[in-house]
């Protein structure tokens, strides 16, 4: 009965603690929205700017956001970086491309100036879009937006370029039942799977299609490969770039940002540490 009791009151007295410890933590200004004056300019607004820090660490951001969506990373001292470019011409402006760390890892992208912000629109309710179907109001649909180009970095730091899109078929999903099967070549042949993914992720087997439907399918996948080829990327110097290149080999040396220093700010600049 002795350890029983000393048990509880062991346990009680760390809950006490941690209690204890999460109101400090509540009160405390949360790490990542906390700001740090910066001497610089925003080379794109003028305004002020200031040290935030976000999940690859440290980094310049304009004191403006979300009206001005600069940013950039920066060195021990603080400094700002240039982006770190790649040897590989762009398809949207023919410019040397950049690496960029996203949530599954590293990719390569155009250096085009960052969109701002979309605002968000209030969904509208089943009366209000009863109310329109009887007024004779048709929602027209948003243009669908393209998407940047970008080239995928494997985490052994091989380029994978892009592939060929999917050709949409017109059998349905076995798992969902409601979104149509996407057509892909693989590496061992043709494959189906939800055009839902990743929400829905069925699948299915081209061997259970009849032989006419398999025929069929082949067919109009090599139609599509032959109308949709892979996109020709090439260095700087008209090199062709090839899937599972070494990343490495393309990088370019980078360099420090030179920012004006703001006339408001009252934070010295950075400077280089010797060695």
């Amino acid at each position: 009965a002795q350890r029983k009791m000393e048990w509880h009151e062991m346990l009680r007295d760390f809950w006490k603690k941690l209690m204890a410890d999460l109101v400090l933590a509540g009160d405390a200004p949360h790490v990542k929205a906390k700001m740090d004056p910066a001497p610089y300019v925003c080379p794109k607004c003028g305004s002020q700017t200031g040290y935030r820090f976000g999940k690859n660490g440290q980094f310049l951001s304009c004191v403006s956001y979300p009206d001005c969506v600069y940013a950039a990373p920066v060195d021990r001292e603080g400094r700002p970086l240039l982006p770190e470019r790649v040897n590989i011409c762009s398809p949207e402006n023919n410019q040397p491309m950049v690496m960029r760390t996203g949530r599954f890892g590293r990719f390569i992208t155009s250096d085009l100036p960052p969109k701002p912000p979309k605002a968000k629109k209030k969904k509208k309710t089943k009366k209000q879009l009863a109310q329109e179907v009887a007024s004779g109001v048709v929602a027209l649909a948003e243009p669908v937006e393209k998407k940047q180009f970008i080239i995928n970095v494997d985490l052994k730091g091989k380029i994978k370029l892009p592939s060929v899109p999917p050709l949409l078929t017109d059998l349905n999903c076995p798992k969902c039942l409601t979104r149509k099967l996407n057509l892909r070549l693989g590496k061992r042949g043709p494959w189906l799977g939800c055009s839902g993914f990743p929400k829905c992720r069925g699948r299915e087997a081209m061997g259970k299609l009849d032989e006419t439907m398999q025929k069929t399918l082949e067919v109009a996948l090599a139609n599509h490969e032959a109308a949709n080829p892979r996109a020709a990327i090439f260095t700087m110097d008209d090199v062709p770039v090839k899937d599972g290149d070494n990343v490495v080999e393309f990088i370019l040396p980078g360099g420090v940002q030179l920012l004006a220093i703001h006339p408001d700010s009252q934070v010295p600049a950075p400077i280089a540490k010797a060695g």
